[in-house]
């Protein structure tokens, strides 16, 4: 009996259909691709925007009342010589560790805004802790970066009165209102060409709230 051979035609459509086949497995492995890399970047500016506010507010909560030493507010907000802002105060948040291994239950904390170095637009956010030594506040410690890619960041303070201040320049706060609009992962690729207009940067805000729980006076050893 003679065997048939497949025909040109055959043989063509058979191609065509493994073409089409292909084709439509590495859309679907693409379209899986783009899915898993939002997914990522989603989690990644949650994990930073998550770290910067357990940083802060563990921070926060443990601020001293430095009125005994007779200083005139417990929080010093101020702008260092190249315009960044800084805000520094005492916290019971975290123990250090001096030179000589001494354990101290107090910190001097700041954080920092400062410019970055690829687009001027954006800001970096510094973390600064040293161990608190009564006649020297607020000089000295290491810093630590948090994040690359912050858009801004805001602090608004409230007494007993429960008024809310951008300025805290007498005694303790009770409470502090966190603010901050973080780059998100994909822009930070783009960094030094993000949109000349800043309402189109792709960000992730953040709004938090934070009670100060450590408000007594600090008892200097």
């Amino acid at each position: 009996m003679r065997k048939r051979g497949f025909t040109l035609i055959e043989v063509l459509l058979a191609f065509f259909l493994s073409m089409m086949v292909i084709f439509i497995a590495f859309s679907i492995l693409d379209s899986s691709i783009d899915q898993q890399s939002e997914m990522v970047d989603v989690f990644e500016r949650r994990k930073g925007g998550s770290k910067i506010i357990a940083y802060i507010r563990n921070d926060l909560q443990g601020i001293m009342d430095l009125t005994s030493m007779q200083q005139a507010s417990s929080v010093q907000i101020m702008v260092d010589p190249a315009g960044n802002a800084v805000i520094n105060f005492v916290s019971s948040g975290r123990q250090s560790v001096n030179d000589e291994g001494v354990v101290s239950a107090y910190n001097e904390v700041g954080y920092a805004l400062k410019k970055s170095k690829l687009n001027n637009e954006v800001y970096v956010l510094y973390r600064r802790q040293d161990y608190f030594v009564d006649d020297e506040i607020f000089s000295g410690g290491q810093y630590e970066l948090l994040y690359e890619g912050v858009k801004s960041m805001t602090f608004e303070w409230a007494g007993e009165d429960g008024e809310w201040k951008e300025q805290w320049t007498e005694g303790c706060p009770m409470q502090v209102k966190l603010s901050i609009a973080l780059l998100t992962q994909e822009a930070m690729k783009n960094i030094e060409n993000l949109p000349i207009n800043s309402e189109d940067w792709d960000v992730r805000e953040f709004v938090e709230v934070i009670d100060i729980k450590y408000k007594s006076e600090y008892k200097p050893k």
